[in-house]
């Protein structure tokens, strides 16, 4: 697994994180140990380090969405 960058909040539209490198839309993300977060779905700021907007997995809890906050993430792969 890559690192590619960290949960920063949470919105009504998903999950949001501040990435090291640009990803590709529909990318699935992942948190160590607790596996799929959920995909990109839009990209915005500084294209060198971009946040992405990610919609979360279906079958995430609001408890569990929250204690990710701050978590850093991952991609499968050495992409």
């Amino acid at each position: 697994m890559k690192r590619v960058g960290r949960l920063l909040h949470r919105t009504t539209r998903g999950l949001v994180a501040r990435l090291e490198a640009p990803q590709k839309l529909g990318e699935p993300l992942l948190v160590r140990g607790k596996g799929e977060v959920g995909r990109i779905f839009d990209l915005f700021g500084p294209v060198s380090r971009p946040y992405a907007l990610i919609r979360p997995r279906k079958g995430l809890g609001e408890e569990e969405l929250a204690s990710l906050l701050g978590k850093e993430l991952y991609v499968e792969g050495g992409r």
